[in-house]
């Protein structure tokens, strides 16, 4: 993972928004990293289609541009007045900070845009399956940003208790492959900022059942590979990977749960499904996805 020093932070503007912003500055603050605010405006044309000029069943709509372009400006004024007012208070804390109003973004643009812009570390909250509202970054493309995006990305679906980062659980498999190797590399890089302590889980489910021996094996493995100095290991028993991830959370009080994805390789070979995007759905903690690196 590189250093975090610039921190992209997708927001509509509403109060779960603002914590996302507040969960960066903590960040930021630790890191000496830049904020950069994304507002994403649509323009919902439909809404301004002029009916009467349809004459027969192909005939394209007319739109009153208008009136479009009016409420667009409009909605955009708005929006920077909020913009820079989250700006100015980032400013006062001592973090570099400014934004971006961007228009009808698909989540495959996110990704370049922050390629592009050379972020970091991607900062959003989610409805879970509702999606961020007011915006096309539904739950589907949440999860995929997740999955696609360049830089890590920490989503989280309810407002942290505390933004601080002591207790970090990490999940895998444990099987010695690159995303593994490279997720734990990472983790254990992003921990070092905060002095944080990581939990190795492997959640053991009936449908993937290892002995406890066989796993703590695979983990000790890695571990010769990657040595990580303030770690615990924690085999844990529960129905499903999530049920197990967010009782294992409450039990030790964590921060944060994070996880390694590539795509349906590696780790979601062995568990037949996303259980990174299920987590982004799902899970009572944040959750911090690293993509094995490019």
């Amino acid at each position: 993972m590189k250093p975090v020093k610039k921190i992209l932070v997708p927001t509509d503007l509403t109060k779960m928004a603002d914590a996302a912003v507040d969960y960066a500055a903590y960040i930021a603050q630790k890191t000496n990293a830049e904020i950069v605010l994304m507002h994403n405006l649509v323009a919902y044309v439909g809404d301004y289609a002029d009916l009467s000029t349809i004459s027969t069943g192909d005939a394209p709509l007319a739109y009153n541009m208008e009136i479009l372009s009016e409420v667009i400006n409009k909605e955009k004024a708005e929006s920077e007045k909020k913009l820079q007012k989250t700006i100015n208070k980032l400013q006062k804390q001592g973090i570099t900070a400014r934004y971006d109003i961007t228009m009808d973004l698909l989540m495959q643009e996110v990704d370049e845009y922050a390629e592009k812009n050379n972020i970091d570390l991607i900062v959003s909250y989610t409805h879970g399956h509702e999606g961020i509202r007011g915006t096309r970054l539904f739950a589907t493309h949440t999860q995929l940003l997740a999955r696609n995006a360049s830089c890590p990305v920490l989503s989280f679906r309810q407002k942290p208790k505390s933004f601080d980062i002591k207790k970090i659980v990490y999940v895998s498999d444990f099987y010695e492959d690159n995303v593994n190797i490279h997720g734990l590399e990472d983790v254990t890089t992003f921990a070092s900022v905060f002095d944080a302590k990581i939990h190795l889980l492997y959640v053991n489910t009936p449908q993937f059942f290892e002995s406890t021996s066989f796993s703590k094996q695979k983990i000790n493995d890695i571990l010769q590979k990657v040595p990580v100095k303030n770690a615990e290991i924690h085999i844990y028993n529960s129905e499903t990977i999530v049920k197990g991830v967010n009782e294992f959370a409450s039990e030790i009080d964590a921060d944060l749960v994070s996880i390694a994805t590539h795509g349906h390789r590696g780790f979601f070979q062995l568990f037949k499904y996303s259980v990174a995007e299920d987590l982004i759905n799902n899970c009572n903690y944040p959750v911090l996805t690293f993509n094995e690196r490019k």
